[in-house]
């Protein structure tokens, strides 16, 4: 398993595309998933949350959920020479399931992130999901979903009690406005 400071590099990237560094807020651990909330660099206010698993086909896998609870996933591999800011087409299948497209837009030369849509069903399919195929135009990856049933909940919670502290924590805000 790859250290805070791999998780925190990771995460800043995924956070916000180019975004050099965060600040982390904190940190916990979902069984193989390293992960923390983080700030705007240089500040208190929050960004995101994300958690990251290493593979042993050398890639790491990453979720995250940004403060407007948009989720998305992520792929590095220190192997990889992509161009920042290049949109790559992708397939990715959990499980039985039918095929979905996305787009992996290249944060770095060795990080992509795939936005994901913000529905339920596909939210529950990779939560209850066991294994994640990702086609891309030159090679497959297979990813085990490990314990993303509870993963991807804390994410969405820790994104969630987040963004209500920097709402609540406004004295000066009218609660019809929260």
């Amino acid at each position: 398993m790859r250290s805070i400071a791999a998780v925190v590099a990771f995460a800043c990237v995924l956070g916000g595309v180019g975004r050099a560094s965060a600040d982390t807020i904190s940190t916990f651990s979902v069984g193989n998933w390293e992960a923390g909330a983080y700030s705007v660099n240089g500040t208190s206010t929050f960004d995101h949350c994300a958690a990251l698993a290493s593979y042993k086909n050398g890639t790491n896998m990453l979720f995250a959920v940004s403060r407007s609870l948009q989720w998305s996933m992520g792929f590095q591999n220190p192997s990889w020479s992509l161009k920042p800011g290049q949109s790559y087409p992708i397939a990715f299948t959990i499980d039985r399931n039918s095929p979905s497209v996305g787009t992996a837009v290249a944060l770095t030369n060795t990080e992509v992130e795939v936005q994901l849509a913000g529905n339920m069903p596909l939210f529950e399919t990779f939560m209850h999901g066991e294994v994640l195929r990702v086609e891309a135009a030159a090679q497959n990856f297979t990813f085990d979903l490990t314990n993303t049933v509870e993963l991807l909940p804390a994410l969405l919670r820790c994104a969630q009690n987040y963004t209500s502290e920097q709402v609540d924590s406004n004295p000066f805000q009218a609660p019809d406005q929260k």
